[in-house]
């Protein structure tokens, strides 16, 4: 006996297009600064994270009841449909295009840093969820001035940043504006670079 499963397309298409919505917390901010967007103004997307969630499974349901009745997908109403197809582009979005997309934005490789009087600073970042998270961190750092290299590691949700005590202070970095107004960060240990 061979079961013939129809999917049904307008309730897979609002699980994708939800799970678009709901993982553009992750990658949007990284769209908007390879657009040329400032990575600060960029992250007001990050701070509203839940909403972009919420929307992204209203319209998935959305589409998921409104789809016809006459077609037979994993459940009559297209609830199943629609959840899978969620679940399985919010996840891709978040932990796979994620990662790959702050590559193309930040680029890869680590500088080379030329021997100076340079200080490692540590710090805590609680607030960081996701790989888009740390990437935006990463490249707000990169960004600063003074800033020689940031490291930053999702698992300990912790960052290192190198950079020229010349040039910025720890207290600067700690108060830059992703910081203060999105990823609260507290300070490890500081300590001199040894290159």
């Amino acid at each position: 006996m061979t079961e013939e499963i129809e999917i049904n397309m307008k309730a897979l298409s609002g699980g994708i297009i939800g799970g678009v919505i709901a993982s553009f917390y992750a990658f949007g901010p990284l769209i908007l600064s390879f657009l040329g967007v400032d990575v600060v103004t960029s992250l007001i997307v990050v701070k509203y994270w839940i909403y972009l969630i919420i929307l992204g499974i209203v319209v998935a349901l959305v589409f998921s009841f409104s789809a016809p009745k006459k077609t037979i997908s994993f459940s009559k109403s297209g609830i199943i449909t629609s959840v899978i197809s969620f679940c399985l582009i919010f996840v891709l979005g978040v932990y796979v295009f994620t990662p790959v997309l702050s590559l193309v934005v930040y680029g890869s490789e680590q500088q080379e840093i030329i021997n100076g009087d340079y200080k490692v600073l540590t710090l805590s970042i609680p607030g960081m969820v996701c790989s888009g998270c740390a990437a935006s961190i990463q490249g707000a750092l990169k960004n600063t001035e003074g800033v020689v290299d940031a490291s930053v590691t999702l698992s300990n949700k912790q960052c290192v940043v190198i950079y020229d005590p010349s040039i910025t202070t720890k207290e600067k970095i700690v108060n830059l504006e992703i910081f203060t107004s999105i990823y609260p960060a507290t300070i490890i240990k500081e300590e001199d670079w040894q290159g």
